[in-house]
């Protein structure tokens, strides 16, 4: 067989494969049984698959229940935990719907419906989990934890940025969200306190924004400076300028001090991180 028949024969194939998939089909919609992982799964390979343990899911999902189920179990309805392990399972792997869909045996477009409903229905609990010390005993509270960790006064939270990585969105303002080491993100600012629980996000600024000016230009400066928060202040590294609510790294003269306090936060932040990672497993 010579190079142009392969050639017409592979042309005749993939004009097949179109008429199989642009023509109708009337046959049913298979419904295959789906599996419990809580069940089928032991503590260690859950948390390796969800990156979460049995105990969250199910605190979480007793939060959720009410914004995922359906009214009825028409067309094998897809039950709430189910909803929320594929969603944990999307967030863990960020793989395609297509294996999400295989692992817990429902369709792509499912996958996809449900992903879309977990995620704002975790949104509506961030007003009872993310928010800043609001009372005076709070704030005093916070500032004694960061104390002790280093004798690091005033602090009630750690600030920095991290950049979640996203597809091109497109269009004009597309290179916008192009950051300094080169791929597309979304430049996150967090806060921290000292037990390494988030109290304050912004996720909406693109990732070639400056950590500094996403601060900036949020409501959390503007809540310093009117002074919400009383003589506290952030903890932040060099990428913040230097402000009166936000200790950044200072003079030449106490660079020595400051890099000494900085880095035992930081690295008892991390043992308390190791420390959490080793109880849930």
């Amino acid at each position: 067989m010579t190079s142009t028949e392969d050639l017409l024969h592979f042309f005749e194939f993939l004009d097949n494969l179109n008429d199989v998939n642009m023509r109708p089909t009337n046959r049913p919609r298979p419904i295959r049984p789906r599996t419990d992982a809580l069940k089928n799964y032991d503590d260690i390979d859950f948390f390796k698959t969800y990156r979460m343990s049995k105990c969250t899911v199910t605190l979480l999902l007793h939060q959720l229940e009410g914004d995922l189920k359906f009214d009825s179990n028409r067309n094998e309805s897809v039950a709430p935990i189910q909803q929320l392990l594929i969603a944990l399972r999307f967030y863990a792997t960020g793989t395609h719907l297509q294996a999400i869909a295989d692992a817990h045996r429902v369709s792509v477009p499912t996958v996809s419906r449900v992903v879309r409903k977990v995620s704002r229905a975790i949104v509506k609990l961030q007003p009872k989990y993310i928010k800043m010390p609001a009372t005076t005993a709070e704030i005093e509270n916070c500032q004694r934890e960061f104390n002790k960790i280093a004798n690091f006064p005033f602090i009630i939270g750690s600030i920095d940025c991290t950049h979640v990585k996203i597809q091109s969105p497109g269009g004009g303002d597309a290179e916008k969200f192009r950051n300094r080491k080169g791929y597309f993100s979304i430049n996150v600012q967090t806060v921290s306190d000292s037990n390494l629980k988030v109290t304050n996000v912004v996720a909406h600024c693109p990732g070639s924004t400056n950590d500094s000016d996403i601060f900036i230009n949020s409501q959390l400066c503007h809540d310093f400076e009117m002074g919400v928060y009383g003589s506290s202040c952030l903890l932040g590294d060099s990428g913040y300028p230097l402000k009166e609510d936000v200790k950044m790294q200072p003079d030449f003269l106490k660079v020595l001090v400051f890099s000494y306090i900085h880095t035992a936060c930081k690295f008892l932040r991390m043992l308390l991180k190791f420390n959490s990672i080793g109880n849930n497993n």
